[in-house]
C-alpha cells in the first residue's frame, strides 16, 4: 500500500482542477476521495488527508432570480386564462406559499386549513418539515374565484410552459423563481428573517443572505394587491 501513501495534494490538485470539470463535481468527486483516504487512515495504509491542503470549491454568490409585481400579474393573467385556469391552485402554492415542488405534489386537501398550508414532508436539518404557511389574501383570492382548479392537475408543467410563454417571461424564467419570488416578498412584509425561515422551510442565515432587501415596501404592496382587477373581472362584476 506504499503507492497509496505516495499520494500528495499536488496530485489531488491536478485531479480535481483538471480543465472542464464543474464546481459541483469537483466537490463530489472530493467527498468520494475523503471517504477513501479515510478509509486508508484506519487501516493504517496513510499517514495524512492530502485533501487537507486543498481549499473547496466555491461558486459565485447570485442573487436568486425573482418576478417583478408586473411580471407576476402577467403570468398570472395567462395562468388564469389557461385551461380555465386548471392549474391556478398548484401555481398559487408555489407563488403566493413558496412550496417547493415536491410539497406541492404532496398536499391533500386536508392539508389546506382555514389559517394556512400545512406542509409535513421532507427534513429540515435532521427535523422533519412541519410547517405552516399563512395563507395569505391573495392566495385565498386566488382560491376562491378557481374553487375546482386541483391541487395536482394533469399536464401541469406543459400549461405553465405555455403561461411561461404568453407572459413573455422565457428569457428570465428559472428552476424555483416562484418560491424565490414569494421569499423574498414575505421576508420584506415581515421585516423578520426567523420568522420566514420558519414558515419557508429553511434556516434563518440562509434567508437573510440570500433574500434581504430584494424587494420594496411598495412592490411588496403591489404583489398582494395586483390581482383585484382579474378577480373581479373573473367573478364578472
Amino acid at each position: 500500500m506504499d503507492s497509496v501513501n505516495r499520494i500528495t495534494p499536488e496530485m489531488c490538485r491536478d485531479y480535481l482542477m483538471r480543465p472542464g470539470l464543474a464546481v459541483g463535481s469537483v466537490a463530489s468527486y472530493r467527498i468520494h476521495l475523503n471517504g477513501f483516504f479515510g478509509y486508508c487512515r484506519k487501516r493504517g495504509w496513510m499517514a495524512g488527508d492530502p485533501l487537507e491542503a486543498i481549499d473547496r470549491p466555491t461558486q459565485d454568490a447570485k442573487d436568486p432570480a425573482i418576478l417583478t409585481p408586473d411580471e407576476v400579474a402577467r403570468f398570472m393573467a395567462e395562468v388564469a386564462r389557461l385551461k380555465d385556469g386548471r392549474i391556478v391552485k398548484a401555481v398559487a402554492l408555489r407563488l403566493f406559499a413558496g412550496l417547493r415542488p415536491g410539497e406541492q405534489e404532496a398536499l391533500r386537501e386536508r392539508d389546506i386549513l382555514a389559517d394556512g398550508i400545512r406542509v409535513g414532508v421532507g427534513k429540515i436539518r435532521g427535523r422533519r418539515a412541519v410547517r405552516v404557511v399563512p395563507m395569505s389574501p391573495v392566495l385565498r383570492a386566488w382560491f376562491a374565484v378557481f374553487p375546482d382548479a386541483k391541487l395536482q392537475p394533469a399536464n401541469f408543467r406543459k400549461i405553465q410552459d405555455e403561461a411561461i410563454r404568453r407572459a413573455g417571461l422565457v428569457d428570465v424564467w428559472e428552476k424555483d423563481i416562484l418560491r424565490h419570488t414569494w421569499i423574498s416578498y414575505r421576508l420584506a412584509e415581515t421585516n423578520d428573517e426567523r420568522l420566514t425561515a420558519r414558515e419557508a422551510g429553511n434556516s434563518p442565515d440562509i434567508i437573510y443572505r440570500h433574500y434581504y432587501q430584494l424587494v420594496t415596501a411598495a412592490e411588496v404592496k403591489q404583489f398582494g394587491m395586483f390581482t383585484k382587477p382579474q378577480l373581479m373581472e373573473r367573478r364578472g362584476t
